[in-house]
Formats: structure tokens, C-alpha cells, sequence
């Protein structure tokens, strides 16, 4: 077995296991993240496996709650996302 496959398993269960016990996305709050969004943008770190700079998301189909696709949206800076809740139409 390759090296690669290894890594692309070991990756899908940190993932798993990682969105189950943190489903609050840290853009928007709300919960349900489906993805994981890299704190130090992978374009300027490699590591797919290190936890430590990962943070739940949202991505398609978008939150629940207010129908962002978090991840997407923030893109690859490297700041912190200021929490953004839509308020409720008037």
C-alpha cells in the first residue's frame, strides 16, 4: 500500500472524528460544519495532518442557519474571522 493512500485514510478519520466533536463552525457560530478549514492556509503549509491548525467549517451546500459557505468565503487569509450572524429580516 502506498504512502499516499495511507495518508488520504489517516486523513479521512482525523477529519471525521475531528467535525464530530467540534460541529460549531468558528466563522458564523452556528453549527453542522462539514469541512475543515485550515488556520495557516495549506497553500503556505503543507501539512494536511496537523490538527493544530485546523478549525470546523462550513462548506456546500453552506450552514444551515444562514446559508454561507464559511470556508469559501473567508478564502485563504490568515486572519481570524470575526463571528458574522445574519440578523433576522425585518
Amino acid at each position: 500500500m502506498s504512502q499516499h493512500t495511507e495518508d488520504g485514510r489517516a486523513y479521512r478519520r482525523l477529519r471525521e472524528d475531528f467535525l464530530r466533536d467540534n460541529p460549531a463552525c468558528w466563522i458564523c457560530g452556528h453549527g453542522g460544519a462539514n469541512q475543515i478549514d485550515h488556520r495557516i492556509p495549506r497553500s503556505r503549509r503543507r501539512g494536511r495532518l496537523e490538527v493544530w491548525n485546523w478549525e470546523p467549517s462550513h462548506g456546500p451546500p453552506g450552514c444551515p442557519a444562514c446559508g454561507q459557505c464559511c470556508n469559501q468565503v473567508r478564502g485563504t487569509g490568515e486572519a481570524a474571522p470575526t463571528l458574522w450572524v445574519s440578523s433576522p429580516d425585518w
